[in-house]
Order: C-alpha cells, then sequence, then structure tokens
C-alpha cells in the first residue's frame, strides 16, 4: 500500500489515507515491509482510510505508521494486516505463503516492538548485538 503524506502540520492527528494496489514480486518493487505486534484494537479502532472505506488497525499498527509517515512522508510499505484480507481464509492461504518472499524482497524491514518499555529496550538491545539490525535497517540512517 502506498501511504499518502500528511496534510498539515499537525500529521499524528491526520487520518492516514492510503492507496492499495497489486505488486509484482519478480519485478523487484521498492517497499517497506512492517514486522510489528498487532496487539489489541482500542474500543474506538485507529484507521486506515481507502477510497470510501475504512480499515480498522490495531493502536500499534496506527502509531508505526504515524512514525514513519512523520518521518518519510509518504512511502510504500506492506503491512499484514492490511495487505492480506483478514476476513478472507483464501486470500489468507494464497498470501501467507509468500511472506517470506516479501521481507526478503523489501528494501528495508521495519520491525515495531510496541511502545517503549524496560522489555523492549532489552530486545532492541540484544538485536544491536547482533547483525540482525544491520541486515534488516541497511539503508537507514541512525538519528
Amino acid at each position: 500500500m502506498r501511504i499518502h503524506p500528511p496534510v498539515s502540520d499537525q500529521d499524528e492527528e491526520d487520518p492516514i489515507w492510503c492507496d492499495l494496489f497489486v505488486a509484482d514480486l519478480v519485478a523487484n518493487p521498492t517497499f517497506t515491509s512492517l514486522s510489528y505486534v498487532w496487539g489489541a484494537f482500542a474500543e474506538e479502532p485507529h484507521e486506515v482510510h481507502y477510497r470510501d472505506f475504512v480499515i480498522p488497525v490495531s493502536a500499534n499498527g496506527h502509531s508505526t505508521l504515524v512514525n514513519l509517515r512523520r518521518k518519510l512522508g509518504g512511502f510504500t510499505i506492506w503491512m499484514d494486516a492490511i495487505c492480506i484480507d483478514q476476513q478472507d481464509d483464501r486470500d489468507q492461504e494464497q498470501q501467507i505463503p509468500l511472506m517470506a518472499d516479501i521481507y526478503a524482497g523489501a528494501s528495508t524491514v521495519d520491525v515495531r516492538l510496541g511502545e517503549e518499555s524496560s522489555s523492549t529496550k532489552n530486545a532492541v538491545g540484544w538485536l544491536s548485538t547482533t547483525r540482525f539490525v544491520e541486515y534488516c535497517f541497511k539503508g537507514w540512517k541512525r538519528e
């Protein structure tokens, strides 16, 4: 999906709008894939908007999209909760086996463990001692 840039300076409050499209992995498209903890939906779920449709997303997924949009403006991302129809068993049966190829074909993989806590700090600390971080975040600049 292609996430539109924010329309105002209040990017956290702007609705997230996207375009959905089919991409051919053989054509090596440029995109980010997202690996994240789904987490719970709030009573009033967060949303991503596509044309006349409203797609509910978890708080963690929404927070990730807001943070990436703040850094990148518009961007293309594969997010399983949206790019795989969660209400369609046939789509899941077709798409889930492709996930390894999707992550491997991504230009970058954004990993979101959740809001900062001692557990996420420990996980990031451990990951930074491995080559995993270098592999996943190649091409990203450190802040």
